[in-house]
């Protein structure tokens, strides 16, 4: 019995250390709520709807966002892939990072919108 308890505290632990999340393949969810220090993505991420938060939002991968909401809440938005929002997806991109400064390829018939946080 002592062994299940400190394996679930351990389990617990590294829960709460938030590590980064890397994804260099493909990722299929209905729902997307994904959280980590540092979000990767030089993969292929298909979602309709979702949140994904982390201090820096970094790849050059895809986003597809299909006929739902994702919203992105990263300090630090440094992601150059495609975001495609399609059948009316909306991304929503929370950022510390001027809009200027941020440099990815729109596709599809959704929107995005920016909303700078500070």
């Amino acid at each position: 019995m002592k062994k299940i308890m400190y394996v679930l505290l351990l389990a617990s632990s590294v829960y709460s250390l938030k590590p980064a999340f890397n994804n260099a393949g493909t990722l299929r969810m209905n729902t997307c709520n994904i959280t980590a220090d540092t979000f990767n993505n030089t993969g292929k991420v298909f979602c309709k709807e979702g949140t994904l938060k982390c201090q820096k939002f970094s790849g050059d991968g895809l986003i597809e966002i299909t006929n739902g909401t994702l919203t992105i809440h990263a300090e630090n938005f440094l992601f150059t892939g495609t975001i495609r929002c399609v059948e009316n997806g909306t991304c929503i991109i929370e950022t510390t990072t001027p809009e200027k400064n941020i440099h990815f390829k729109h596709e599809g018939n959704g929107k995005v919108t920016f909303k700078y946080i500070y």
